[in-house]
C-alpha cells in the first residue's frame, strides 16, 4: 500500500489537517507584512563631508579622493561612486548582497575615522547615511502654525525637530523623522560701514572677536588632598544684549562694543529646504520605518497615535501630507480582487468549456485551500504582501488550475477505465501524477503536494457527485 493510500485511509486527520492549515492561513492573511515592493537594493552607505568656502575642485581633490580612496578597500565592496560639488563631498560605497547595513555603516565609520585627521581643518564632521528600501517615508506630515497661535514658521522648525520628534520617534514602527522646511533662527548683526571705517575695523576683526568672546572650553585642574576641581571658561552669550556687549579691540589699544558697529537682532539663516504642503508653507516631517519594519504598521500606528499628538501640541496644525498606506492598500486590494477573479473565472472556463460539474466543484474547493496553505507557509518563513509576491500567487492560479483538472481527470480514468474504487483511484491517480512531473520542475511538486493532502475530501466529492 502506497503512502498515499495510507494517508487516504485516515480522511478524518487529513481533513483535520486540511482545516487546521486553513485557520492557519487565514491567521498569515490577517497578520502578514505589507510592504509597496520588497528590499531589493544592494546595501548602499552615503558618506556627506562638508568644507565650507571651498570649490568643487578642491573638495574633490583634497576631501573626496582621500575619501574614495579609503572606502574603497572595504571588504565586500562592489563598486563606490562620488559627487564633488562646491563645499559638499558626497561618497557612495555600495556593497554586495548579504552585507548587513548596519554592519557595513559600522565599518565605514571606522575606515572614516583614519582619513578624518588627513582632511582639511576647516571641514566638517563627515556624516553616514544608510541607503535602503527603508529610506523611503512611509507617511509624511504638513505642520503649519495653528490659527491664531502667532508663530512663524521659525518657532514651527524649532518644535519639529526637538519637541515633536521626540514624540514621533516614541510611535511603534517609527524609526527615524527626518525635517525639512520651514526658517532656521540665528543672530543677524549687521554692521554699519562707515562705522567700521571710522574705527579701522573690518568684519574678520569683529568676526574674531565675537568667537573669541562667545566660547565655552575647558581651563584646566586643580588637584588637592580630598578633592579635584574641573576648571572650565565659559563666556556665552545668552541673548541679544550679550551680543552686542562684546568688545572689538581697536587700534590704539581701546575698544568698541559690537552693538555700536551695527544692528544685532534675530534673523534666520539663508533657507537649505523648502517645503509646502495641503497648500501652505509649512515644515515637514518624513516618517520612516525600520530595517525589518513595514510601511503599513507605521501608517496604522500612526494614525492611532495622531489624535494624541495633535492635543500634545495645540500651537501646531499637523496634517497627513503624503503617505504609502493609500498605496499599498489599493495595491494589495486590487491583487486580492485579480486572484479572487482569476480563480472564478477558472471555475466557470472548466464548468462552461468542459461541461464537468464535478471537476468544476473539485477545483472551487481545492484552490481556496491550496491558497490557504500558501499563506500559511508564506506567513511562517517571515514573507510579505507586496508586489511581487502576489503577482507570483497570481500567476500561480494557470499551473494550480491545470495540475487539479490533470488530477481530477487522472481519478476519473480510474474510476470509470480501470474500475478501482473512489479511495484507491484517489490514491493511484494522485500518485501517477505526482510521480510523472517529479521529473520535471520541482516548483510543479511543490504546487501538487496541497493537491495530495486534500485527496480525502476529493475522493468523498467525487463519489457524492457521480450523479453530475
Amino acid at each position: 500500500m502506497s503512502v498515499i493510500e495510507r494517508l487516504l485511509h485516515h480522511p478524518h486527520a487529513i481533513i483535520a489537517f486540511t482545516l487546521v492549515a486553513a485557520l492557519l492561513g487565514l491567521m498569515g492573511y490577517q497578520n502578514m507584512p505589507i510592504n509597496l515592493f520588497p528590499d531589493t537594493n544592494r546595501p548602499m552607505v552615503s558618506v556627506v563631508t562638508q568644507w565650507p568656502g571651498a570649490t568643487a575642485d578642491d573638495v574633490a581633490r583634497e576631501v573626496t579622493h582621500p575619501v574614495e580612496v579609503r572606502l574603497s578597500a572595504l571588504d565586500g565592496v562592489r563598486r563606490v561612486t562620488s559627487t564633488s560639488r562646491d563645499q559638499v563631498s558626497l561618497v557612495q560605497v555600495e556593497f554586495e548582497y548579504g552585507n548587513d547595513i548596519d554592519l557595513a555603516a559600522s565599518r565605514v565609520e571606522t575606515e572614516l575615522a583614519r582619513v578624518t585627521g588627513d582632511l582639511p581643518a576647516e571641514t566638517k564632521q563627515p556624516l553616514i547615511f544608510r541607503i535602503t528600501d527603508a529610506a523611503h517615508a512611509a507617511m509624511v506630515l504638513a505642520v503649519t502654525p495653528a490659527e491664531g497661535s502667532g508663530l512663524d514658521l521659525g518657532r514651527v522648525r524649532r518644535l519639529a525637530d526637538n519637541p515633536l520628534r521626540d514624540a514621533l520617534l516614541n510611535v511603534p514602527g517609527v524609526a527615524e523623522a527626518e525635517v525639512f522646511g520651514g526658517d532656521h533662527r540665528q543672530v543677524a548683526i549687521d554692521l554699519d560701514r562707515d562705522r567700521l571705517v571710522a574705527h579701522d575695523l573690518d568684519i574678520a576683526q569683529v568676526a574674531a572677536a565675537l568667537a573669541a568672546d562667545n566660547d565655552s572650553r575647558p581651563a584646566g585642574l586643580i588637584q588637592r588632598d580630598h578633592y579635584r576641581l574641573l576648571l572650565s571658561t565659559r563666556n556665552l552669550a545668552r541673548g541679544l544684549d550679550d551680543l552686542a556687549a562684546i568688545l572689538v579691540p581697536v587700534k590704539g589699544g581701546g575698544f568698541v562694543r559690537v552693538g555700536d558697529l551695527g544692528t544685532v537682532a534675530w534673523g534666520r539663516a539663508d533657507p537649505t529646504s523648502l517645503y509646502r504642503g495641503n497648500g501652505r508653507d509649512g515644515v515637514a516631517v518624513a516618517l520612516l520605518r525600520g530595517e525589518a519594519g513595514n510601511a503599513n504598521d507605521v501608517v496604522d500606528a500612526m494614525k492611532t497615535a495622531l489624535p494624541s499628538i495633535r492635543a500634545e501640541f495645540p500651537m501646531l496644525d499637523i496634517q497627513v501630507a503624503d503617505t504609502q498606506g493609500r498605496l499599498i492598500s489599493l495595491t494589495v486590494s486590487n491583487m486580492i480582487d485579480a486572484l479572487r477573479d482569476a480563480v472564478i473565472m477558472a471555475v466557470l472556463v472548466i464548468l462552461i468549456f468542459l461541461g464537468r460539474t464535478r471537476a468544476s466543484l473539485v477545483t472551487a474547493l481545492s484552490l481556496p485551500f491550496t491558497y490557504l496553505l500558501t499563506f500559511a507557509v508564506m506567513w511562517l518563513v517571515g514573507y510579505e504582501f507586496n508586489m511581487v509576491t502576489l503577482t507570483a500567487v497570481i500567476i500561480a492560479v494557470g499551473m494550480l488550475l491545470d495540475d487539479a483538472i490533470v488530477v481530477i481527470e487522472n481519478i476519473e480514468r480510474h474510476i470509470e477505465e480501470l474500475g478501482e474504487s473512489g479511495l484507491v483511484a484517489a490514491a493511484h491517480g494522485t500518485q501517477e501524477i505526482l510521480l510523472a512531473d517529479f521529473s520535471g520542475t520541482f516548483s510543479t511538486v511543490i504546487v501538487l503536494v496541497p493537491i495530495v493532502f486534500v485527496g480525502g475530501y476529493v475522493q468523498t466529492v467525487l463519489n457524492l457527485c457521480r450523479w453530475c
